[in-house]
């Protein structure tokens, strides 16, 4: 059976055999398709013998364009989308892709623009992973995140329902390259379960972060925090309908390997805005200066401070995930605070820039774990042979 390949922008399965080109040369940028529209020059290879080792089945991306006869601008790309696969993931390069899902205002934005920031300025990835990141993907996360939060010190503004710019980050280090894609979503999509079936990368991500936003809970007796019910899904029921449609989508027999049911998921259960319920010196706090989240087996060796989060998050806010997040195969819970110190008032400008505390140590250990997994066989079990599929 011929090898398959999972295309990162359409979330499809193909086969290896069946993969395209793209030229990105100048001249070859305004080719139109085959509806008419003008996008860059996509290329059969096997119609060209200089693109295409017959016997070995493999692309030979070094060779000019035989269009424009440029050199260095051949990328491979899905027969289905076109969309611009990365170099390695044409020779079937394993990446991995995380979810970061949670209810309006919980926080997903200004999570996700500090973990970027972390990872290209805050020097995260120590001497273990390089970052690095296309020049338009660094204009958009420039546009989008820092310059407005870091920069103007403005919060971020509501994230549209529709799903925002995709960035591509590479992470190079112990002997490969891991391609971590960030896209932000409206909580809009959660609270509609019809909308999270649409979306593909929510149902094939290996790794799922929940922001659990303290907002949503009722505070403590004599706290000053100010509290209203808002109608909105609670993680909780988050995570719920999540786990209902990966559970209720069609499963086929070339899906055997892709983690698409929650026990194939690991699952980070962060709460966000912590800097909002714990002092500066709460013991939470404590040992991110050693860089734990660079060693290896880090989602392991966390596990004593995972229950006490757990537990934290039982008895101060009354959140047991038990039964939502006993569907996923690995649960872990986390404190992060995208800004390092409390706002002295919301959506107004910030007292000084933000000073993101261990919000990248989520991405770390899932990472760590999911690299364990496909060192140990395969990044998600096979489904059971009892299971449903077409």
């Amino acid at each position: 059976m011929a090898k398959q390949l999972f295309c990162r922008h359409c979330f499809e399965l193909f086969r290896a055999d069946r993969i395209m080109v793209l030229c990105r040369s100048e001249r070859c940028s305004g080719v139109p398709d085959d509806r008419g529209r003008r996008a860059p020059r996509f290329i059969d290879p096997r119609a060209h013998a200089a693109l295409w080792r017959r016997f070995r089945r493999r692309l030979v991306l070094d060779a000019p364009c035989p269009f424009c006869q440029e050199i260095d601008v051949l990328a491979p790309a899905c027969p289905l989308c076109r969309g611009q696969l990365e170099e390695g993931l044409g020779e079937a390069v394993v990446d991995r892709v995380i979810a970061v899902i949670g209810a309006r205002d919980s926080g997903k934005s200004h999570y996700l623009a500090t973990v970027l920031h972390q990872l290209l300025e805050g020097g995260a990835g120590g001497e273990v992973w390089e970052p690095a990141m296309k020049a338009e993907d660094v204009a958009l996360y420039r546009r989008h995140f820092r310059r407005p939060l870091f920069d103007q010190r403005q919060e971020l503004p509501a994230t549209p329902p529709a799903p925002g710019p995709e960035l591509r980050l590479t992470l190079e280090g112990r002997g490969g390259k891991t391609l971590v894609v960030f896209r932000d979503l409206g909580g809009e999509v959660f609270d509609d379960p019809e909308r999270l079936k649409d979306l593909g990368f929510l149902r094939y991500a290996p790794g799922v972060v929940l922001m659990v936003d303290p907002f949503a809970f009722p505070p403590p007796a004599g706290s000053p925090l100010a509290w209203a019910p808002n109608g909105e899904p609670t993680c909780t029921e988050v995570l719920e309908r999540y786990r209902a449609v990966l559970e209720a989508l069609p499963r086929y027999p070339e899906h055997r390997a892709l983690p698409l049911l929650p026990r194939q998921k690991a699952l980070a259960v962060v709460l966000t805005k912590a800097d909002l319920l714990l002092d500066e010196d709460h013991r939470f706090w404590d040992g991110a200066a050693g860089r734990p989240h660079l060693a290896k087996g880090f989602w392991h060796d966390r596990r004593t401070d995972s229950e006490a989060v757990r537990g934290w998050l039982r008895g101060r806010l009354g959140l047991d995930l038990a039964d939502a997040a006993g569907a996923f195969g690995e649960v872990g819970y986390f404190v992060v605070s995208s800004y390092g110190y409390p706002p002295h008032q919301p959506r107004s400008r910030l007292d000084n820039p933000p000073r993101p505390r261990r919000v990248h140590e989520p991405i770390f250990a899932l990472l760590d774990l999911l690299a364990e997994d496909e060192q140990g066989g395969g990044a998600a079990p096979d489904v059971d042979p009892e299971d449903d599929i077409l």
